[in-house]
């Protein structure tokens, strides 16, 4: 899987929300019962999704076009949130996101900082 990160815009709210009930229904139907997977899906809405983002900072994968996973950073250094699609678990997708967190003012260890600026600003 080739994947790029990128900031969160708006228009991902939906696919971000897709991929956190799809993580939470397949991937944690492991680890919680049925009605705490549900309890939990439902928190995932585009509309709660696009509201998180007035807070923080939220990094999407992408691979072709496609979202496959998400994180999210509270400052100060408060990893917040991060779920991969099922399709995308175990591709090192949640690993480059969690590279992606802030901590403090520096946003990123500094061999990435070049990487994130490309990616970004395309």
């Amino acid at each position: 899987m080739t994947f790029t990160i990128r900031t969160a815009k708006p228009s991902d709210a939906s696919a971000i929300a897709d991929v956190a009930v799809a993580s939470i229904r397949a991937l944690g139907a492991n680890f919680y019962d049925a009605a705490q997977i549900e309890a939990w899906s439902a928190a995932f809405t585009p509309e709660t999704v696009q509201s998180s983002f007035v807070t923080g900072i939220t990094w999407v994968a992408v691979d072709d076009g496609k979202v496959v996973g998400f994180a999210k950073w509270e400052p100060p250094t408060e990893f917040d949130r991060l779920y991969v699609h099922p399709n995308a678990a175990g591709t090192g997708v949640a690993r480059a996101l969690r590279r992606f967190g802030r901590c403090g003012d520096d946003v990123i260890e500094p061999p990435l900082r070049r990487v994130v600026d490309q990616v970004t600003d395309m």
